[in-house]
C-alpha cells in the first residue's frame, strides 16, 4: 500500500508504503508518519490477491470505522484524486487529506457504499 502528497499517485517519493497496517498516520511511528494525515491525495494498493488484499483507509486513527472509512480493492489499483471520493459513515466528509489510519481486511469488511474509485 502507498499514498502520495500529489494526485495521480505521483510525486518524487510516496508518503509512506507498506505491506502492513499502519494505526495512526499522525504520530512518528510505522510507515506513514505526521503529517501524513493531512496531506494524502491518492492512494494505491499494490498489494496481492488473496485472503486480506483490500486496503481500508479511516477518517480516525485505531482503525475507527464508525466515524468513516473507505476501502480499495486489489483490482482497482489505485486512487488517483481523493478529491471526489467520501468517507462511509461519515456524511459529507471527503478523503483527501484526512486518512488517520490504514488496515488490510477481506472485501465482507467493506459496506457496498465504502468503495474508493
Amino acid at each position: 500500500m502507498r499514498a502520495w502528497v500529489d494526485w495521480g499517485c505521483n510525486g518524487d517519493r510516496p508518503l509512506g508504503e507498506t505491506p502492513g497496517d499502519d494505526r495512526s498516520w499522525g504520530d512518528r511511528d510505522g510507515a506513514f508518519q505526521a503529517p501524513a494525515n493531512i496531506v494524502a491525495s491518492s492512494v494505491m494498493n499494490s498489494g496481492f490477491i488473496g485472503g486480506r488484499d483490500v486496503v481500508a483507509f479511516y477518517y480516525d486513527k485505531d482503525y475507527q470505522y464508525q466515524n468513516g472509512y473507505v476501502c480499495l480493492a486489489p483490482g482497482e489499483k489505485w486512487a488517483d484524486n481523493l478529491t471526489d471520493n467520501y468517507f462511509y459513515n461519515r456524511s459529507g466528509q471527503v478523503v483527501n487529506d484526512r486518512i488517520g489510519s490504514h488496515q488490510w481486511v477481506t472485501a465482507s469488511g467493506c459496506a457496498a457504499g465504502s468503495w474508493l474509485t
